[in-house]
């Protein structure tokens, strides 16, 4: 006996309803990075403004949240293949299509842009750091060049330059985008080809 269809009313409407719930606090915590940004006077660890302990943890909740995305990603795109062969109607398959595209580009945003942006922030602030410790010479004269201790200014100055770095690897996060981009070739592959 098929359900009645109040009751497909309700639950579509309760999965819209979580779904937006979702989505909001997905694009929140995605502008969090953007409003700390934004902030002159943020306090951070004047040595090591990478591993802050908000920016550490912030990293730790962005790699969650882009471990949720990439699961979410590969159900939709499993899902819609699934639908696929069992709703027929145009939008349905409309639906089915694009539906896994925004997925994909949610994804992208919520798990990539933060870290863009945090290493903006961590940059900003070793460059203000740099700035009044070392003057920024487009070619240094002799004289500096053989100045007693020049090289462990220069040492210092490297050591300054590797702080820039987050907590991740930005390898982790190039594969992440390479799995997530990949996966949406195969689904629409799979779909333009059956």
């Amino acid at each position: 006996m098929p359900p009645h269809p109040a009751l497909l009313y309700v639950l579509v409407g309760w999965f819209g309803f979580t779904g937006g719930g979702v989505l909001y606090w997905l694009l929140t915590v995605a502008e969090v990075p953007f409003r700390l940004l934004r902030c002159r006077e943020l306090s951070m660890s004047w040595l090591d403004p990478a591993h802050t302990p908000a920016v550490k943890e912030a990293c730790r909740l962005y790699a969650l949240v882009a471990a949720g995305m990439a699961t979410g990603v590969i159900a939709s795109e499993v899902a819609a293949a699934v639908l696929a062969g069992v709703l027929r109607s145009p939008v349905a398959s409309a639906f089915l299509t694009v539906f896994p595209v925004l997925a994909v580009l949610l994804a992208l945003y919520v798990a990539v842009q933060p870290y863009a942006t945090l290493s903006r922030l961590v940059r900003r602030h070793v460059d203000t750091i740099l700035g009044p410790m070392l003057p920024q010479l487009a070619r240094p004269d002799s004289d500096l060049l053989a100045a007693p201790g020049f090289e462990d200014v220069t040492k210092t100055y490297q050591y300054f330059r590797s702080l820039k770095s987050l907590p991740i690897r930005t390898g982790w996060i190039l594969q992440y985008v390479a799995g997530i981009v990949t996966s949406l070739v195969i689904f629409l592959a799979q779909k333009f080809l059956s």
